[in-house]
């Protein structure tokens, strides 16, 4: 792990896309009804409201130090920053064993439904280890030439589906009222750990976080609703109905000289898998790193990897036994307590050290 690099804002951009996106092409039609095509494109907008909405601790306590909320909050407590660092670096911890899970339910549903997924999940896990001891740099690298990858595979799907399209396709929106498109944009935003790397991301980005950060909401959920819309109009009804929506219309792209390209964007969404792993590794490292002051030794890498690989089975399980509640609620937990509670707290700690008095060190008269 190398700390003491520093991206620019175009690569933090591309970062912060880029892993997020496994979320959206992990996105699973949920299991109530109500929620229509139509539905999707326009939830889009509460989503990227309320992400801008529960930045802005995050944002706030970042700028108050050049450490970011490690060094905030190492100057109002240094028993503060230590516990700061030790919540963040399990909150990302646990933030990539759930996107491993997610991402192992895409990849035991579709790819290998008869198979154990197991040992996948452990080698992408092992291979994002190593690449976060490579550093930021060289996952920001990666990031900006997965995002373009990203979209030329959208590109071809809109290209290779244009035939397809027709407007009558997509539902109206509210047909169920507002209530399913509250409900989902609480629970999208509610697995945007991403926010919290905003609290750490002044300590390895040069430039303006604020503008990256607005930056990269804005343009997900544009390209989420255009992807919605899209596949609301091709797939119709149908597309409603399937686990995987933009899978489907994969699926749908699949003919002619274009039978395998399914397979080719599949590689890119496990690239993309692999990339957050390896960027919320390297995140969880850093907050220790920050907070104690201590360098961490490669083999904490893996150490960190080995950690998320017990609680991806330990979050399968709790699945299992709850039809996937238990994975939301603590989503959500994490989010609200990295992005919101523990900056809040930060800030407040800070507020009232600076206003706390100072012993008088002058010599008194006598």
């Amino acid at each position: 792990m190398k700390p003491q690099e520093k991206i620019g804002g175009g690569q933090l951009f591309a970062l912060l896309f880029a892993s997020r996106a496994i979320g959206l092409f992990t996105f699973t039609v949920p299991q109530e009804t109500g929620f229509s095509a139509g539905d999707r494109v326009l939830f889009t907008v509460p989503f990227c409201l309320l992400c801008l909405l529960f930045a802005v601790p995050g944002l706030l306590v970042g700028s108050r130090h050049e450490n970011g909320i490690a060094g905030a909050a190492r100057a109002a407590s240094p028993l503060l920053a230590k516990g700061v660092g030790v919540f963040y670096a399990a909150a990302f911890l646990c933030a990539a064993a759930l996107g491993a899970l997610r991402f192992e339910l895409f990849v035991g549903t579709v790819l290998f439904p008869e198979s154990s997924t197991a040992v996948f999940t452990a080698l992408l896990l092992a291979a994002a280890a190593a690449a976060s001891l490579r550093g930021v740099q060289a996952l920001g690298r990666t990031a900006a030439v997965l995002l373009a990858l990203l979209a030329g595979s959208v590109l071809f799907l809109l290209i290779a589906t244009f035939d397809r399209f027709n407007g009558l396709n997509l539902t109206p929106p509210l047909e169920n009222g507002a209530g399913p498109v509250l409900k989902n944009a609480f629970r999208s935003a509610g697995r945007t750990t991403e926010l919290a790397a905003l609290t750490l991301a002044p300590a390895f980005t040069r430039g303006r976080v604020k503008k990256a950060a607005v930056g990269w909401l804005t343009a997900f959920s544009a390209a989420a609703a255009v992807i919605f819309c899209w596949i609301g109009g091709v797939t119709g009804r149908y597309g409603e109905q399937q686990m995987f929506p933009l899978y489907t219309l994969t699926e749908v792209a699949r003919f002619g000289v274009f039978e395998r390209m399914d397979a080719v964007l599949t590689g890119v969404w496990i690239l993309v898998a692999f990339l957050q792993a390896a960027f919320f590794l390297w995140l969880a490292a850093l907050a220790l790193k920050q907070s104690f002051d201590r360098k961490m030794p490669p083999a904490g890498a893996f150490a960190g990897a080995t950690a998320v690989l017990g609680l991806f089975f330990l979050f399968s399980a709790l699945a299992d036994r709850t039809d996937g509640e238990a994975t939301v609620y603590t989503s959500a937990a994490l989010f609200l307590l990295s992005s919101v509670v523990i900056p809040l707290t930060v800030l407040l700690a800070g507020k009232l050290t600076a206003s706390s008095p100072k012993p008088d060190a002058s010599p008194g008269r006598g």
